[in-house]
């Protein structure tokens, strides 16, 4: 009796074992990630008190800082198994979740591709341009088909600026909406009306892109309307098919640090030289802060921008 009883008294007497084993391992998988949580925490209260501790865990607990937290979970899980291959991938998708949604990196990457001038260009307009032209992107309709500004709405606020300070003349507002309705080039008019703007110096021109609208604006200035150059103090002779630039206007173009490169070099293509007027020049390039190493969604559509202007440098566009 005694000899069979042995190998389940045997068994029994494993199983905590093998559970105590399970907790043991589990826990030096989750390490790492906690480590990696404590630290940065703590960091970020050094660097910048218990406000900064706290938007650091927020950033831990939001989707993106989970997936980081996951993918760093599961390298470990991988690596300590010895499956090199699985590990190796979970590692690599890591890496770019980190590269690609860190606002250390999305600031760098920011630095790199957009129009910083050396002082602000606005103030060094003496004499009023002729014509600044607004590019779209800025401004889109709510639910109630009112237009909001969105991440770019300084664009905006710079023209009307320029337009208050009698910087220009004239404003030119551009852009095309793919479905038919609320066009940029109306939005961007309305809402200058509606901060105060004179309807008589706001002008539209199309475009889907901003490749459309360089084109767009080439015929414009090859062929002012009449009431345009009776604002500009221009003439239009008959048969006069020269170009903006060509015929001596002053033209600013407003849009943000990061298009801006792109919109100039395109802008080239088509003969209109441009002063350049950036806006949105604030972020980065302030002292370092652990927090941005914390991936997050706003990073992320900043490295997404980034990289579309580096992408589009590298087919020359």
């Amino acid at each position: 009796m005694s000899e069979k009883q042995s190998p389940k008294t045997g068994t029994v007497s494993e199983l905590p074992s093998s559970a105590s084993s399970s907790i043991r391992q589990g826990l030096w998988d989750v390490t790492p990630s906690l480590l990696v949580v404590a630290v940065m925490v703590i960091w970020s209260a050094i660097f910048g008190g218990r406000s900064t501790a706290e938007r650091a865990i927020t950033d831990f607990a939001m989707p993106l800082g989970l997936c980081w937290l996951t993918g760093l979970w599961a390298v470990t899980f991988c690596l300590r198994r010895r499956r090199w291959l699985i590990g190796s991938i979970c590692l690599l998708f890591w890496l770019l979740l980190t590269l690609g949604s860190s606002n250390y990196i999305a600031n760098a990457l920011g630095q790199y591709v957009r129009y910083v001038p050396q002082t602000d260009p606005a103030s060094e307009i003496e004499q009023p341009l002729d014509a600044i032209v607004l590019l779209g992107g800025y401004a889109y309709p709510n639910r109630f088909n009112v237009a909001e500004l969105g991440s770019d709405g300084q664009r905006l606020l710079l023209a009307a600026q320029l337009l208050h300070a009698n910087k220009t003349k004239t404003v030119i507002c551009t852009g095309t909406s793919a479905s038919g309705q609320s066009h940029p080039s109306a939005i961007g008019k309305q809402m200058l009306v509606s901060l105060g703007g004179d309807p008589g110096v706001i002008f539209e021109a199309p475009g889907f892109n901003t490749d459309a609208e360089m084109q767009s604006l080439q015929e414009f200035f090859s062929k002012p309307p009449d009431d345009w150059l009776a604002l500009t103090g221009g003439e239009k002779e008959a048969g006069d098919d020269s170009g903006g630039d060509a015929a001596g206007y002053r033209l600013g173009l407003v849009t943000s640090a990061t298009h801006m490169p792109r919109a100039l070099r395109l802008s080239k293509t088509v003969g209109l030289n441009f002063e350049p007027l950036p806006c949105c020049l604030a972020g980065g390039g302030g002292p370092f802060n652990p927090r941005s190493l914390i991936p997050n969604a706003g990073a992320a559509k900043n490295v997404s921008a980034s990289f579309k202007e580096v992408l589009a440098k590298l087919v020359g566009r």
